[in-house]
């Protein structure tokens, strides 16, 4: 099962009727640990809830920085 081919037009199809062209749409990024994972989370935010659009489970134990998780140049 794809992430983007499955939950991204889920997503979409729920928020795309909410937004017109010059709205604001809020993103968010959160690390958060469950039972031994430490996943990596980006949402949007829609009524008041984060809905995951992409997560993915880090291989440290605890919590990291960006540059050492995704080797940013």
């Amino acid at each position: 099962m794809s992430l983007v081919l499955f939950w991204f037009p889920i997503i979409k199809k729920l928020i795309e009727p909410e937004f017109s062209d010059g709205s604001q749409l809020i993103i968010t990024i959160d690390r958060t640990q469950w039972k031994n994972n430490n996943i990596f989370v980006i949402a949007v935010i829609y009524k008041k809830r984060a809905l995951p659009i992409y997560w993915q489970i880090l291989p440290k134990k605890a919590s990291t920085n960006l540059a050492a998780t995704f080797s940013i140049y």
